[in-house]
């Protein structure tokens, strides 16, 4: 047989009656995935398993991504309980050194609802198995014990599961939603957890691993503290993935785990020169770490010799014996040409071959049957096939005689494989989770003070837990878990600290009502903008028709709900008579674009033309080329408009524009020029458009007048900002990050010209771009020459602020279109730029930089499916500021949803705000806290409109009020849930959210009355909210009920209601009072009954 492509190759193997499991062995890694994928195309995904190999981060200082290992978990735990059909591997994977099958079984735990299990030992073996604690399980590998309720992500599992125990009995096993923590109704009998690694994790087996590996070491007495340290900190070091095979379990190579397997070899020769190749190259770069003081394993410490399996099959380009010719041709891309499409598919046809026109989507399949239907007098007799069916690349089989043809080759479109997962930041905002003694926290009526941690005091002769906030003048306050609604945390934008107030100060009121009245007119002037809107008319597009129909499904891989959402909107504002003028939202990556092009789609299809802005060059080639390859299929001119477009060009664009054979003109402020006429303008695309002058905003106004307006905006704004602005200002948040990007390796190290020779040899191997930043314009053609030195093959460019306008813009350009590999560049690096090629970047110095800074600068990598790194060098561990290094620990360590991720992404979301609101309005946010602002905001703007609802503020007294320890032991996560309770304001929602909390912490048992109690108590406080009750208090035997004069209920009939209750008395300051009962429980319901026969009388009369 001859090697083919991987989806040729896919085709024939599923054509297969495979009696084995089949082991495919390709050429390369790159290779080895896109089998992957094509073959679970062609056969669906049960039973077909990538094994990845590691081979990229031997020479290396780094661990593998978190998905590369769940990845090889997950084939291990599936090869281990026969579940694999076909496995596939890259040429390197197979001569690794993995665990012997035996002992990696031997590590499994084995949990059946059918039978009981003991949970402390069962705690203990999950942390054995390298499982990590936490309080919530957000990531693969995690646990969480609540009680009687266990949370654990298994490596091998796509979701988390939820064991909820009655002693040692399970009474019930299933999954749970990682964004809500609620239970899914898909239960589960049996569970098997797998080691978190392929090695021993005992401490002291890598502690012998690294010592063993420091002999050949210069100078590792660095190094290795900086691990150790890290081992007994973290429970892990940076890397020690590597030294596994050393740990002393027994070893193995894959083949020994597949034995009964046929094995497909695909080009054994090239595979052979690879792995060669790779040998020389990793041992060269081992020894110039092992010079500069890095411990790292040996070549032949993890790869051994491999031996062929029982059965081989070989593939290849090369002839050999017995080989079987399938005449495999690749295709010719057609470009969008379709009359050329139409020609290559009639020559096959004509000679009795089998065409098919393969769709990755529903809609691109779609577009093909039109594109059949449209040209079917171009076919004699038989037409070519419409399938869905998700291809890499088109191919011909002349043995078989058939055709398959991508919509790569049609339309010269690739595939884009992206999964999704949700922003978790803008719930952090107002929850008070993950405080840190320390951090500024406001309290409504006190002012800002300083979070000193939870304290247990005693009051009434019962312990209680507070919060404990010093102030300025060293005064504390203690406020009760229960009025967590008097506490915000305190956030502004470029983290600024603020001033502590002085407890029983002025100045805190005096903040608050300049700020009030800032706000105010604010929300004055906003109201004045859109109703001046309200009276604009502007054209209004017909409903879609087909051709967007098929757009939106020719999209190559699946919208999320905020592109949705976004469309949906933008598309209602242009089916409506009044023109459109909406600001869109959403970080680099998050599909923007997308967003964008399917408005101007919308409007192109209605019969007009678009204008769509970029404030810089190196922003208009990325729009024109994302747009030219996205309307590929369909009908719509694109032309570009900027100082690199020649001027006869130019001028042939001014005249189409005019005639109206131009659709959409991508553009900079060249676009406004006078001598550019639209013959239809409909809609205006804006990106970016803080960054035009003013003259040029000035013209945009103009531009706009009763035609439809889009902006957009690469820093994102909170939603909270989006909810209280609604109505007056249109704005879409695109929250939800791209499919499949990998989590972003953070690595922070001291300057080593080893480790950023490796970093950029690594990337450059496989073909991507580095971000070299260096904040010194002074000393930066030094640094490039350095860089120069150390990878004398790298093409380098250089960018900073100093560079005139025209080669500052050249370099951003060769460097977007892949002329440069290494751009050593300031802070300077666009917001809006989107380069998937470029996925490491290294930051000198990087403890100079604040904490969002770091974070926006990281996420100029890690825009594709391929693993990104971020290295971020400073002068050493020790000869840095301790703010500097917590910042760093933050950021090399965190998660989505660690707390340094979060409050680094909510100061870039609050310099969106400011962005939006204005210099003066970002001072106020800086004086009062974010929250405290919004608040403010959303209810002036209420007033504004003449919503202002009336606050019915309850107080009750009742006695203890308090959710048990007993229920929920932590402090800090009883804060968060009372924070929560007091901003509900619905019966419903009280019994949602408690529903919640016993899905993830346990029933409340009948005996916690505490708890109990407390919930009846918050549901009487809704009830009193609603009747117009001011106050319930417990005075001696009595309960006083305060009730407003304004309340909606008709207090005449009340008062003689409830006095015919024996002991109840009107009292002469407005108030009741009816006797308490012989307990609180008993209270409470009396008290219940009362409310609910209150509101019936209301409502009856």
């Amino acid at each position: 047989m001859r090697w083919t492509s991987p989806s040729a190759l896919a085709t024939l193997i599923a054509s297969w009656d495979l009696e084995k499991p089949l082991w495919v062995d390709a050429p390369s890694e790159q290779e080895a995935g896109i089998l992957a994928q094509d073959l679970r195309q062609t056969l669906g995904p049960i039973g077909i398993y990538l094994f990845p190999s590691l081979i990229d981060y031997v020479a290396g200082e780094i661990s593998p991504s978190g998905m590369i290992l769940q990845a090889r978990l997950k084939c291990l735990a599936a090869l281990a309980n026969y579940k694999v059909k076909i496995l596939i591997t890259g040429p390197m994977a197979p001569r690794e050194k993995i665990p012997q099958r035996d002992w990696f079984l031997m590590q499994q735990v084995h949990i059946s609802s059918k039978h009981s299990i003991n949970r402390d030992h069962l705690l203990e073996k999950l942390v054995a198995l390298g499982y990590g604690r936490a309080s919530l399980v957000a990531n693969p590998g995690e646990f969480s014990s609540r009680g009687l309720v266990l949370d654990i992500w298994p490596h091998q599992e796509d979701q988390p599961i939820r064991i909820e125990l009655d002693g040692d009995d399970i009474e019930s096993m299933n999954y749970f939603d990682v964004q809500s923590q609620r239970r899914t109704s898909l239960a589960i009998e049996t569970l098997t957890l797998f080691s978190k690694c392929e090695g021993d994790l005992r401490p002291e087996a890598m502690l012998n691993a690294l010592m063993r590996c420091a002999e050949k070491t210069v100078d590792p007495d660095d190094d290795l503290s900086y691990r150790i340290n890290k081992m007994k900190l973290q429970g892990h070091h940076s890397g020690e993935e590597l030294f596994y095979p050393l740990l002393g379990h027994p070893i193995a190579s894959l083949n020994d785990w597949l034995t009964g397997f046929d094995r497909l070899k695909l080009e054994p020769r090239w595979s052979s020169t690879i792995a060669e190749s790779f040998k020389k190259e990793i041992e060269i770069a081992l020894r110039q770490l092992r010079e500069g003081g890095v411990i790292c394993p040996n070549f032949d410490d993890r790869f051994q010799t491999v031996d062929p399996s029982e059965s081989t099959w070989i593939l290849t380009e090369w002839k050999v014996e017995a080989s079987v010719d399938y005449g495999y041709e690749s295709i010719l891309d057609h470009k969008g040409d379709t009359l050329a499409l139409v020609r290559t598919s009639e020559g096959f046809l004509d000679r009795g071959y089998r065409v098919m026109w393969c769709g990755a989507t529903e809609g691109t399949a779609r577009r093909f049957q039109d594109l059949i239907e449209e040209h079917h007098e171009g076919f004699s007799s038989i037409a070519p096939e419409a399938l869905q069916c998700d291809l890499s690349s088109g191919f011909i089989l002349h043995a078989y005689q058939c055709v398959f043809i991508t919509e790569w080759e049609a339309f010269g479109r690739k595939k884009v494989y992206l999964p999704s997962q949700r922003s978790r930041t803008h719930a952090f905002l107002s929850d008070l989770s993950d405080l840190k003694v320390g951090d500024p926290v406001v309290h409504l009526d006190h002012g800002i003070g300083e979070f000193v941690g939870f304290v247990t005091i005693e009051a009434g002769g019962e312990d209680h837990d507070v919060v404990r906030l010093r102030y300025a003048d060293g005064a504390y306050l203690d406020v009760s878990l229960e009025r967590a609604d008097l506490l915000q945390r305190y956030s502004s934008s470029e983290g600024a600290q603020p001033r502590f107030d002085k407890l029983g100060g002025t100045q805190w009121a005096k903040v608050k009502r300049r700020a009030k009245k800032a706000i105010r007119d604010l929300s004055e002037e906003l109201l004045k903008l859109y109703a001046k809107r309200q009276q604009e008319v502007g054209y209004a597009f017909p409903i879609d028709g087909p051709e967007m129909a098929e757009f939106e499904l020719s999209f190559p891989f699946e919208p999320t709900r905020d592109q949705i959402e976004s469309s949906e909107s933008i598309k209602s504002d242009l089916e409506s008579a009044k023109p459109m003028d909406r600001l869109l939202v959403g970080d680099v990556g998050f599909g923007k674009t997308e967003v964008a092009m399917r408005a101007a789609a919308k409007v192109v299809f209605g019969g007009k033309q678009v204008a769509f802005l970029c404030p810089t060059t190196v922003l208009c080639f990325q729009h024109y080329r994302n747009l030219k390859e996205r309307f590929a299929a369909f009908p719509v001119h694109i032309e570009m408009m900027n100082r690199f477009v020649e001027k006869s060009k130019i001028n042939q664009i001014r005249d189409d524009l005019e005639k109206g054979t131009v659709d959409i003109l991508i553009g900079t402020h060249q676009a406004l020029g006078k001598e550019v006429r639209f013959a239809d303008l409909g809609l205006v695309i804006i990106d970016e458009e803080q960054r035009f002058g003013v003259g040029h905003k000035e013209k945009l106004k103009q531009l706009r007048v009763n035609v439809d307006q889009l902006a957009m905006s690469a820093t994102p704004i909170p939603r909270s900002l989006h909810m209280s602005l609604a109505g007056l200002r249109e704005i879409s948040l695109i929250e939800t990050p791209p499919k499949n990007r990998l989590a972003i390796e953070t690595i922070v190290a001291p300057w080593s010209d080893e480790l950023i020779q490796s970093a950029i040899h690594f990337e450059l191997k496989r073909k991507g771009q580095v971000f070299f930043v260096h904040n010194r314009v002074e000393s930066i053609e030094s640094i490039a020459a350095r860089i120069q030195e150390l990878v004398p093959e790298a093409r380098i460019g250089i960018g900073h602020g100093q560079l005139r306008e025209h080669d500052l813009e050249k370099v951003m350009l060769n460097f977007m279109e892949g002329r440069v590999d290494v751009l050593v560049s300031t802070t300077i690096i666009e917001n809006g730029l989107d380069i998937p090629n470029a996925n490491t970047l290294i930051v000198h110095r990087a403890d100079l930089f604040g904490l969002s800074q770091l974070y926006q600068l990281r996420g100029r990598v890690g825009r594709s499916e391929v693993p990104a790194f971020a290295y971020l060098m400073i002068p050493s561990r020790t000869e840095i500021t301790d703010e500097a290094r917590k910042r760093l620990q933050a950021l090399e360590d965190f998660s989505e949803l660690g707390s340094g991720f979060r409050i680094a992404a909510l100061d870039l979301e609050l310099r969106g705000a400011g962005n939006i609101l204005g210099a003066e309005q970002s001072g106020h946010i800086g004086a009062i806290g974010y929250e405290l602002y919004m608040k403010m905001l959303e209810e002036a703007i209420q007033d504004s409109q003449g919503h202002l609802p009336a606050i019915n503020e309850v107080h009750i007294d009742l006695g203890k009020s308090q959710i048990s320890s007993q229920w929920i032991d932590q402090s800090a996560d009883r804060l968060v849930i009372y924070k929560r309770i007091s901003r509900l304001k619905e019966l419903v929602d009280l019994e949602t959210y408690r529903q919640e909390l016993e899905d993830r912490f346990g029933s409340i048992s009948s005996h916690d009355t505490d708890t109990l109690e407390f919930f009846e108590k918050m549901k009487l406080k809704l009830w009193a909210q609603k009747l117009g009750i001011h106050a319930i208090v417990a005075k001696r035997n009595d309960i006083f009920i305060k009730i407003s004069p304004a309340a909606p209920i008709n207090i005449p009939q009340i008062i003689e209601m409830t006095t015919r209750i024996s002991g109840a008395q009107f009292h002469i300051d407005g108030s009741l009072s009816v006797p308490s009962k012989s307990s609180m429980t008993e209270t409470l319901m009396m008290l219940m009954s009362l409310f609910k026969s209150w509101h019936k009388t209301q409502k009856n009369d």
